[in-house]
């Protein structure tokens, strides 16, 4: 019984911690060779390049301070940039996906903030002209995977549980009680 709660424990530490591996994503716009904004994303590190080039439709989990694009004058919520222009999404050295653009535009939610991201309509032109096809690859949202880390961390310990009352039932049953054993004689 202790080899299988054993087991059982590391079997849910070794999901978890499988299920919360992450990979840090860098998101690089660049302008005539110049980099004129630097976003993050992260993943499971299972996804596809099409599939990583749809999170320039989402907001960034950070952006570099350093590189900060200027809104259009008359539009504070929108960037166009129009020029040589190269995206490109690695992480570390590696190169996931890129392309090369003659404009490309940019919202954000707010005028204050620097959480810039396309728009779908601006994601899909691009990664055509980028050649890649549609995303193949699935990100799963952080929030159901623990959920569903924490369910079976739940179920782990009420079959342990549900195993240890009847394996105590089953003792209590193989050992004669005492009353009987008095009647015996």
């Amino acid at each position: 019984m202790n080899r299988f709660v054993l087991l059982a424990c590391s079997l849910v530490l070794a999901l978890s911690q499988a299920s919360m591996a992450a990979r840090l994503l860098d998101a690089y716009i660049e302008k005539n060779g110049d980099i004129v904004a630097h976003f993050y994303y992260q993943d499971t590190g299972r996804e596809d390049a099409a599939t990583v080039w749809r999170y320039l439709g989402e907001h960034p989990i950070m952006v570099d301070e350093k590189v900060i694009l200027m809104p259009d004058a008359d539009t504070p919520l929108s960037v166009t940039l129009i020029g040589n222009l190269t995206v490109r999404l690695q992480h570390t050295d590696s190169v996931l996906a890129s392309g090369n653009f003659s404009k490309l535009t940019f919202v954000r939610p707010d005028a204050s903030g620097q959480d810039w991201h396309m728009i779908a309509g601006e994601v899909e032109r691009t990664a055509g002209i980028a050649g890649l096809g549609p995303s193949t690859g699935r990100k799963v949202d952080g929030m159901v995977v623990m959920a569903g880390v924490g369910l079976l961390v739940v179920v782990v310990v009420i079959a342990a549980a549900v195993g240890f009352a009847v394996l105590v039932v089953l003792k209590l049953r193989s050992k004669p009680s005492v009353v009987a054993m008095e009647s015996a004689e």
